[in-house]
């Protein structure tokens, strides 16, 4: 897998990963380096997102939005669309 931006983060599922970098921002993979979703939110700071704040499973992405931490964003894996 060929990364053109410097990689800010690496965060793990079982099935899934999600890559944060300076450039496309949340990226979600699977293990065979294939781009499943790119969730996007209003406000979302891929600088302030680490394994603290995102979480991965088999279908959801959940990520504690830095605004306002009593919200978590869910997001389907195979679309990148909220829950």
């Amino acid at each position: 897998m060929d990364l053109k931006d410097p990689t800010l983060k690496i965060i793990q599922g079982s099935k899934y990963f999600a890559l944060i970098d300076t450039n496309q921002g949340f990226s979600i993979f699977n293990y065979e380096c294939k781009l499943t979703a790119t969730p996007k939110f209003p406000g979302i700071r891929v600088e302030y997102l680490n394994s603290n704040l995102v979480s991965i499973s088999s279908d959801v992405a959940g990520i504690l939005d830095t605004t306002n931490n009593k919200i978590v964003r869910l997001f389907d894996i195979s679309t990148g669309k909220p829950w």
